[in-house]
């Protein structure tokens, strides 16, 4: 896989290109102002700073083979994925676990809907050799908690 490139635009929002730059997808979720001031990275989150809209921050891979959320612990792995990815969800409590895969452009393009799980670490299989190559993300809500890691499908 080549290296994955970000850029910030002044009206477009944050876009990605996992081809050295050949192709470029928006990459813009949870990210209300598409006016990007700053976008830097550390390697392991991308910042995005943007005028009115604030700071944020998401976890980004360039050949590490797992990401964490902050809010709920999950983990996806391999990292980049080109089969099946394997999310594991670490609950404090028990609670109601449910997960969605979601594109670039916001739509779910899997779901899987658990009920209520016991407190502990619980997996979640998803088949991706169906799915376009590109950035995705898996966001995990459980009760009042989310948690989102991006992951890259080859």
């Amino acid at each position: 896989m080549d290296s994955l490139l970000f850029a910030g635009t002044s009206g477009g929002g944050v876009y990605l290109s996992s081809d050295s730059g050949a192709t470029w997808t928006p990459f813009n979720n949870g990210l209300p102002s598409t006016q990007v001031a700053r976008l830097t990275s550390d390697g392991v989150y991308l910042y995005a700073g943007t005028l009115g809209g604030g700071l944020f921050r998401y976890g980004i891979t360039t050949g590490v083979n797992e990401l964490r959320a902050q809010h709920v612990g999950i983990r996806a792995y391999p990292v980049p994925c080109a089969d099946v990815l394997t999310t594991t969800v670490h609950l404090t409590t028990d609670t109601e676990l449910h997960a969605q895969l979601i594109d670039a452009t916001g739509k779910v393009v899997a779901e899987q809907r658990r009920g209520r799980m016991p407190a502990g670490s619980h997996s979640l299989t998803w088949n991706v050799d169906q799915l376009v190559p590109g950035l995705y993300g898996c966001r995990v809500i459980t009760g009042a908690q989310q948690g989102f890691v991006q992951v890259v499908v080859e």
